[in-house]
């Protein structure tokens, strides 16, 4: 496997890691706030299965954003040597 492809698996799983911190953070705060009635919402009671699946962006975001890095800088080491041929 070449430098590049490594590299840009790992630049999306760092993309993704911290998609996921910031997605699962946010839908945390806005939970907390809807749990204590700072803030009113007509279809949540506050802390529930909105959680557990922000949370769960913390691992499946950075798994998809490796896997797009991967695909990705795969296909463009293909287009780029069937350019040279």
């Amino acid at each position: 496997m070449s430098l590049f492809i490594r590299r840009s698996t790992l630049a999306g799983t760092f993309i993704g890691i911290v998609l996921g911190a910031f997605y699962s953070i946010g839908g945390a705060l806005m939970d907390a706030l809807v749990s204590v009635g700072a803030l009113t919402s007509s279809g949540t009671s506050g802390l529930g299965l909105g959680t557990i699946l922000a949370f769960g962006a913390l691992i499946v975001m950075p798994v998809l954003g490796m896997t797009a890095g991967f695909l990705i800088s795969f296909a463009a080491i293909g287009f780029y040597k069937y350019i040279i041929r």
